[in-house]
């Protein structure tokens, strides 16, 4: 995932990337991953459900990938 105008900085590589649903809860939908400095800041997070079968078995069922409709990325809070 891409993100232009980026609020990541130095220190939250890893730190969890939110989307809102139309349910108006917040998913967790990837991870960041790296920035690029300059105006604006771009930002690269890399996205947790290509990982949903190793979470799912690392976490022993207790975590679940789930699918839903977003309405927005948020930033990071």
């Amino acid at each position: 995932m891409f993100r232009n105008d980026s609020t990541v900085l130095p220190g939250d590589s890893g730190g969890p990337v939110f989307a809102q649903g139309k349910d108006g809860r917040f998913y967790q939908v990837g991870f960041n991953t790296f920035m690029f400095y300059g105006l604006p800041y771009q930002s690269f997070a890399t996205e947790i459900s290509h990982y949903c079968p190793w979470i799912e078995e690392t976490t022993g069922g207790e975590v679940k990938c789930q699918t839903f409709d977003p309405t927005k990325i948020v930033p990071p809070f």
